[in-house]
């Protein structure tokens, strides 16, 4: 595997080569085998975002920003099994966990990726339906590398028979499923978050907390309170 930092910061496929790719089945299984092994290269050359302002007045729709601050962040998940990382509005570091899990997804077989919030309903909106945003806006040919199937808290990925799955907070939500990665969201809002991480190590290959700042569990945690 390329780590994101030794990959190119910017994307190089513009819309002349997008046009160029679609009519040349080599180059397209090219891109895809570069994607696979490349997570940063697939991330800002073919993955789109939705967000809104501020304001929340306008909604946009573009691809991955080429920000250094996020390849940095990328770099590191890749390096780290466990990584927590704190964060504000807009840095879009939701939006890239949730890219790096279905990255995982997308290209290796049997991944079962629980996406955890402190309801389900969050957990399908802010996770599980960016994910399908993001699979439904690669180009068509690389769509069929893995074609998603859609519903409610769920996406699977049918070629690698993998799997991201949205879960309310709590610790008997993990221990139920024993998936091999979590990626939690907000756990700092969550109850059992303590619960919810114990259980996790038990059984997940990979473990991903994200969260804004609030007081409690978690925020011990992030600032080595705790010695676990």
């Amino acid at each position: 595997m390329i780590y994101p930092l030794d990959s190119n910061l910017h994307p190089v496929i513009d819309g002349r080569a997008y046009d160029a790719i679609m009519l040349d089945e080599a180059w397209q299984e090219a891109e895809v085998m570069r994607s696979a092994s490349e997570p940063w290269y697939w991330i800002v050359n073919y993955c789109w975002t939705r967000w809104s302002s501020d304001d929340g007045l306008e909604s946009f729709v573009d691809r991955v920003p080429a920000k250094s601050y996020l390849q940095v962040i990328a770099d590191d998940w890749y390096r780290h099994r466990n990584y927590a990382i704190s964060k504000s509005r807009q840095m879009m570091v939701t939006w890239l966990m949730v890219i790096l899990h279905c990255h995982e997804c997308f290209f290796k077989d049997y991944i079962q990726a629980y996406c955890q919030s402190k309801k389900e309903d969050d957990a399908d909106v802010e996770m599980i339906q960016r994910a399908r945003f993001v699979c439904l806006n690669l180009p068509g040919w690389m769509q069929v590398y893995s074609p998603v199937k859609y519903s409610f808290c769920k996406l699977v990925f049918t070629k690698t028979s993998s799997l991201m799955k949205g879960i309310p907070s709590g610790g008997d939500q993990i221990r139920s499923h024993n998936p091999n990665y979590l990626l939690s969201d907000e756990i700092a809002f969550q109850n059992e978050a303590e619960q919810s991480y114990t259980a996790a190590l038990a059984c997940c290959k990979k473990i991903t907390l994200v969260t804004s700042a609030n007081p409690g569990w978690a925020s011990d945690f992030y600032n080595d309170r705790l010695s676990i």
